[in-house]
């Protein structure tokens, strides 16, 4: 299969974002600023008990899912010449929470996962001599880390398919999404470690240029989907 490389999409990418940057900002914006009060409301009411703060975090996580849908859709829509908004990154709460969080649920729940097992295991060897306690982290961390990569990268692209597919179910979308990446998980790992150098700039020019990079990622992680579900599913890109 012809697909597209890293080099073509990010240049179809910024090809694309030309004019459209003052939404995806306005967009990154809203959804940040939210994020971060809800956050440090949780912080001042439960900045003592850990436990608590805990389960709140990870409530915010599955709640900026709905967010994150919402801007899906306004890359999606840019991405097939479709007028979109700011605004848009607030579409998921009218009719898809359910659909957001499920979506998001799955990503967040690996993530999860491999930190608490890495944290049992952690427990576990400290009743160890420090040395063979430390060998046996690295060993699991490493594992631990390669596994929990593996299958993000597996599941990258349900929220994809659900946003783009609205009739299809989580479970179909998760097949969808580990068919669509087999052949496909380096090259979008290879996507995102190329977006490290700018993103160091991004952030030492301030935070400033952040704004602008995290939409030109976006885009280009979207033509990874689009290119790839074009030329791999008969229903074809975008559903919009």
């Amino acid at each position: 299969m012809d697909y597209a490389s890293s080099r073509e999409l990010k240049n179809i990418a910024r090809d694309k974002m030309l004019g459209q940057y003052g939404t995806a900002i306005g967009a990154f914006l809203f959804m940040r600023v939210i994020l971060i009060m809800l956050l440090g409301m949780c912080s001042s009411i439960f900045g003592q008990h850990r436990v608590m703060m805990m389960i709140a975090a990870f409530i915010i996580t599955l709640f900026e899912g709905i967010f994150t849908y919402g801007e899906l859709s306004i890359y999606l829509k840019i991405a097939v010449g479709m007028p979109t908004q700011s605004m848009d990154v607030f579409s998921a709460f009218r009719n898809s929470a359910d659909r957001a969080i499920k979506a998001r649920l799955i990503l967040v729940a690996i993530v999860y996962g491999g930190l608490y097992i890495f944290l049992g295991i952690d427990y576990l060897t400290d009743m160890m001599q420090a040395s063979i306690g430390k060998a046996i982290d690295a060993v699991f961390g490493t594992v631990i880390l390669i596994v929990c990569i593996y299958l993000l990268l597996t599941y990258s692209q349900v929220m994809y398919f659900m946003q783009d597919f609205a009739s299809i179910s989580v479970k179909e979308a998760c097949i969808r999404s580990r068919n669509l990446m087999q052949g496909n998980k380096l090259t979008l790992l290879l996507t995102y470690l190329s977006f490290i150098p700018i993103y160091i700039v991004g952030v030492l020019s301030f935070m400033v240029g952040v704004y602008f990079i995290h939409p030109y990622v976006k885009m280009t992680l979207t033509e990874f989907y689009l290119d790839r579900v074009k030329k791999t599913t008969k229903e074809g890109g975008s559903g919009l």
